[in-house]
């Protein structure tokens, strides 16, 4: 219903964030009504000397991910120091509480690991302001498939801890998708990637 409101109100970027945020902050609060034992945002237990190894990690992840972007996209400019800290500090932060939260309300063993994708794919601009309006160019599929598959790496990101040796184990936490996803965001804002007419970046 969110996503299906904004995509008629043309709401701006920032707004789009911030009531998100508004929201998610709703949701958390009615589900500990419903369930007062249950940690949806497990802060007490996280440990702090993770956090720099999950920062570098994710660091490291978003430069690989964004090179091709960087060595073949055009060149726009830098954005703004305000813009900037807008896309690391808000909107990498707000997707990633997203999907902490969507995925542990609904239960990680469940349907809500494969829906994340597929509302995170949609939340993005170029789909659900065409799809909701009843159209549906090439470009819409394709930032869809790229922001569904982004969606479903974070995810793995953050629970990257599971499936890792215990070497590794300090360097996945909620803190790497973050990470990777504000270095994404400031990237794709500095280049414009087009292929066949067709532009891939931003989405």
């Amino acid at each position: 219903m969110f996503l299906l409101t904004v995509g008629e109100a043309g709401l701006s970027e920032m707004e789009f964030y911030l009531w998100l945020f508004v929201l998610l902050a709703v949701q958390i609060f009615f589900y500990k009504l419903d369930n007062p034992r249950e940690v949806v945002l497990d802060t007490e237990s996280y440990d702090l000397d993770n956090v720099l190894p999950q920062a570098v990690m994710g660091l490291l992840i978003g430069l690989g991910l964004s090179s091709f972007i960087m060595l073949f996209g055009t060149y726009r400019g830098l954005p703004s120091p305000s813009y900037a800290l807008f896309q690391v500090f808000f909107v990498a932060n707000v997707e990633t509480l997203w999907m902490i939260c969507f995925v542990t309300m609904l239960g990680t063993g469940n349907a809500a690991v494969y829906l994340w994708p597929v509302i995170f794919g949609i939340a993005h601009p170029v789909v659900r302001l065409n799809w909701f309006a009843g159209q549906f160019p090439l470009e819409s599929f394709v930032g869809f498939a790229y922001a569904a598959l982004m969606g479903a790496f974070f995810y793995l990101l953050w629970m990257g801890h599971r499936y890792v040796s215990e070497t590794w184990k300090p360097f996945f936490g909620s803190v790497t998708p973050w990470a990777t996803h504000a270095i994404l965001n400031l990237i794709v804002t500095v280049f414009l990637f087009s292929l066949w007419g067709l532009t891939l970046v931003p989405i």
